[in-house]
């Protein structure tokens, strides 16, 4: 049984794409470090929404949303907690009332050990409500999983 009824790449496509691109991963890191105040940028929106109130020009963003399409992850970044971790959005369905989003994150804290799991593909929530998981693939680097009901 499939931890979402919608399709998400498989644990394997992801990690293989990250393998393939693990430098792009690590170069969007440094930019979103050294970029502080900037919290999101996805396919068509940033936070803050006018980015040039905080230093970050239209060229800087459009280099972000050419990493993304290179990276396999086309729903941006988000560093809203860039203290504990950055997330890298390969895909997501739903969200406004319930969904599901499937990614990488870049933990700078570990998870707790009860969210880390062997398989996101093949697991089976104890709480179909709304719960996060993580597969670790090397280092600070997880795969990740959020579902909300």
């Amino acid at each position: 049984m499939s931890c979402s009824k919608f399709k998400h790449p498989t644990d394997d496509e992801l990690i293989n794409n990250f393998n393939a691109t693990k430098e792009l991963f690590t170069k969007m890191i440094k930019m979103i470090e050294i970029d502080t105040n900037l919290k999101r940028v996805d396919d068509n929106w940033t936070s803050p929404d006018d980015h040039s109130s905080i230093g970050i020009s239209k060229k800087r963003i459009s280099e972000y949303r050419k990493l993304f399409i290179k990276c396999n992850v086309p729903r941006g970044f988000s560093a809203f907690h860039k203290e504990e971790e950055i997330q890298f959005i390969a895909s997501c369905f739903g969200l406004a009332t319930g969904g599901s989003c499937k990614g990488y994150v870049y933990k700078k804290v570990k998870p707790p050990e009860t969210e880390i799991v062997s398989s996101i593909d093949d697991y089976i929530p104890k709480n179909s409500r709304s719960y996060r998981i993580y597969l670790h693939i090397e280092d600070n680097w997880y795969l990740f999983y959020d579902y909300d009901d």
